[in-house]
């Protein structure tokens, strides 16, 4: 295997990639955007497996946990029926008909 400066180079920068995207990841507030991160973090791992030689486990990263396994993440969470904020609070006007009945 050739070590040469863009290999080394193109290492960094997946591996900057994925430490990067995987720490927004675990910090994001919206799951989307950890979502999408996560992909960005598959993608450096797949990259870095892609640089050391390891095709077929490059291909499979790609094919088995951004095609997959995160696909299935953003459209159960697109598809998830969210709750307006205003059905969350208990609000007094709720208690006059009870309180009729």
């Amino acid at each position: 295997m050739e070590t040469g400066i863009g290999i080394q180079l193109a290492f960094f920068a997946f591996a900057a990639l994925t430490v990067g995207s995987a720490l927004f990841a675990a910090t994001a507030k919206s799951i989307v955007h950890a979502a999408f991160s996560l992909m960005a973090t598959f993608f450096g791992v797949a990259g870095i497996y892609a640089i050391l030689g390891s095709d077929f486990l490059a291909v499979t990263q790609v094919l088995v946990y951004v095609g997959g396994i995160l696909i299935l993440i953003v459209f159960g969470v697109l598809l998830t029926d969210r709750v307006p904020d205003e059905y969350k609070v208990v609000k007094a006007r709720n208690y006059l008909p009870a309180l009729v009945a």
